[in-house]
This record gives C-alpha cells, sequence and structure tokens, in this order.
C-alpha cells in the first residue's frame, strides 16, 4: 500500500511539475495516467470489499450448506462486476454475462417448473375443475390432463 501511495505522489507532482514546465502533451498524458491509476485502485478497492462483505454473509449464514456457498459466490461476482464496471474494463462484457445469467435463471426456473411439476400442476388443475363443477355455473365436465 505504501509503494502505490508513492507512486501516486510521484505521479501527482510529476504532473505539476509538467504543468509549471508548459509541457501540455505530457501533463495530458501524466494526467490520464494519475486518472486510470485512481479508478483501478478503487475498483480493487470495492473488489477487496466485496471479498470481505462475502465472508461476512456465509459466516452469518453458518458457514456451511449450499446456500451459504451460493450466497458468498453470488456477493463475490456482484462485487467483481462492479469493480471490473467502475474500472471501466470490459462492460459490455459484464453486461451481456449477467444478461445470459438473468435469462438462463429464467428459462432454468420455467423448465424445472414445467418438467419437475407436471404432477402439481395436474393436481392443481384438478382441483380446479372440482371447484368449478360444484359451484353450479353448469359446468361439469373436467378437463383433460
Amino acid at each position: 500500500i505504501a509503494k502505490v501511495a508513492q507512486i501516486g505522489i510521484v505521479l501527482f507532482f510529476a504532473v505539476m511539475a509538467a504543468q509549471l514546465l508548459g509541457f501540455p502533451q505530457i501533463t495530458r498524458f501524466l494526467s490520464e495516467v494519475l486518472a486510470l491509476g485512481g479508478k483501478v485502485i478503487f475498483g480493487a478497492a470495492i473488489i477487496a470489499v466485496g471479498f470481505f462483505v462475502a465472508n461476512l454473509l456465509a459466516r452469518m449464514m453458518g458457514d456451511s450448506g449450499t446456500g451459504a456457498t451460493v450466497v458468498k459466490y453470488a456477493t463475490l461476482v456482484l462485487f467483481v462486476a462492479m469493480g471490473l464496471s467502475y474500472m471501466g474494463i470490459a462492460d459490455s462484457i459484464i453486461e451481456l454475462a449477467f444478461g445470459a445469467l438473468v435469462v438462463g435463471g429464467a428459462a432454468a426456473a420455467a423448465l424445472a417448473f414445467g418438467l419437475g411439476g407436471r404432477d402439481a400442476a395436474a393436481r392443481q388443475l384438478e382441483s380446479l375443475s372440482r371447484r368449478r363443477g360444484s359451484s353450479g355455473d353448469g359446468q361439469t365436465s373436467r378437463p383433460s390432463v
């Protein structure tokens, strides 16, 4: 951390020196390097905080079991995406990955319910048709399932 701070201070004073000496190209270049370095350091800090928060959440959930593991890795993915996005690295890839994750999760849930919940859905339809048939509205036929 001390070495990073030293490099930042040297870059800051190099920008000031180039500005005083009247070198606009060097000033602009060093300013961009300083700004990019700040973004990278802050993005890395976001990711480091994410590791801390993920471990804290996993410990709060009992440190064992699938739920704690899922929460831990989901938190890590979220903080890494936030850190990379702040750094300006691969914004479109991060957006595409999250979109694919959401669409994939929705498709997996739909398939799991559709294929795994076929019997439950049939029972619900049977129950619904019995209630309609006993309500006296003239519909006593059952739908075929």
